[in-house]
This record gives C-alpha cells, structure tokens and sequence, in this order.
C-alpha cells in the first residue's frame, strides 16, 4: 500500500478541569459555560441543563458539531470536559492554549490531551506498521516506555523530553501514544498519536 495514501486527518483537543470543594446550580453552570464558550471562541452553541443520575449535568454543544463542553456537579465538586475538533493541524496548539486559559480563568485545573487521527485506505501490514511507528518516534525524538506490536491492536507508548507534559504509568514517565487498528467495515487503518495519553476508545 502507499504510506502517503491518507484519506482523512484531524485532530482532537479534550481538556478537563476540576473546582474543589464547589458544586454548581443550574445558573452557575450555565454562566460557567457560556464564558468557556465564550473564551473559545465558538460559533452558535446550544446549552441545556438536566439531572443525570443524581447529578446536574450541562452541556454545550456546537451546532457545527466540532465541540462539546460537559460540567458534571458532584457533592463536593464540579467538572469540567472540553473536547474540540479541527482539520486544520495548524491550529492545534492555538486551540490547545485556548482551551487552557479558559479552564485557568475560571480558576480549575487543567489537564489537555491532543489526540491526531489520520486514515490511511486500505489494510496496513505488520511491517509498515513498525516502520512508521519506529520512524515517528525517532523524529519527535521519543524512548519507548511500553508496548504491545501486536497486529490486531498495535499500541506503543512513549516518552519525549520535547515535551514538558506528561503523566505518570507505574512509575514511568508517558506523553507519546501511538495506536493503529484496522477498520474493516470501512476498510482503512486508522492512525491514531497522542500527548500525554489516549483518552479515548481506539
């Protein structure tokens, strides 16, 4: 298969923030939301509120369907997910810095994941996959902290001094994640790089 035959490419940028010891009502997390949004800079969204689980749950959603904001309030304290889409992979660290400084702003912890997908048509060999996956973590100048090649769910995990965050996994420092699965029902691998780590289903 050719290795540049890609079909789509995007990226991912989910943040979650936390207020201690705080626990919304309907028109704090209304208020909450809006300035997120506001500070994100997004289009038309909708907001709504309702009780999930004993729990108030509010989400904004953009109506172009390229982000999400959920705040969770719990008995001692609320939460706060942000997850953002874009095409444009130049815009990624703006939006990663957007992210940031709203959940700063608004006084919560920040913790952002920026998770790139890429397609590639077609089923990628075992041998291709080691070849990319040995070649990419040469260029960002990574060591491998864990891995698993194996060729159904091909996942490796990294760590870079490039890059200033990390998490920690038994006692190893991890902020590169590499996965590449193969689709069958839409007949493409999918590509799948992360920092700190992959918080989603691959």
């Amino acid at each position: 298969m050719a290795m540049g035959d890609y079909s789509e490419s995007s990226a991912k940028l989910s943040g979650v923030g936390k207020l201690w010891n705080e626990k919304l009502g309907v028109e704090d997390s209304v208020a909450l939301v809006t300035r997120i949004k506001d500070e994100l800079m997004w289009p038309d969204a909708c907001i709504s509120s309702k009780m999930v689980g004993g729990r108030l749950e509010t989400v904004c959603a953009r109506t172009d369907d390229m982000g999400e904001i959920r705040i969770y309030c719990d008995t001692d304290c609320t939460y706060v997910f942000i997850d953002e889409i874009t095409e444009n992979m130049g815009n990624v660290l703006k939006i990663k810095s957007r992210i940031n400084d709203a959940l700063v702003k608004n006084k919560m912890t920040s913790q952002i994941s920026i998770i790139m997908n890429a397609s590639v048509n077609g089923y990628m060999d075992y041998a291709s996959k080691n070849i990319m996956c040995d070649a990419l973590f040469r260029k960002i100048g990574a060591d491998i902290v864990s891995e698993n090649r194996d060729n159904d769910m091909f996942v490796v995990y990294g760590y870079t001094e490039n890059i200033s965050e990390y998490i920690n996994i038994l006692n190893e420092k991890v902020n590169v994640n590499l996965a590449i699965t193969f689709d069958e029902e839409e007949n493409v691998t999918k590509i799948i790089l992360a920092t700190p780590i992959n918080n989603m289903d691959f």
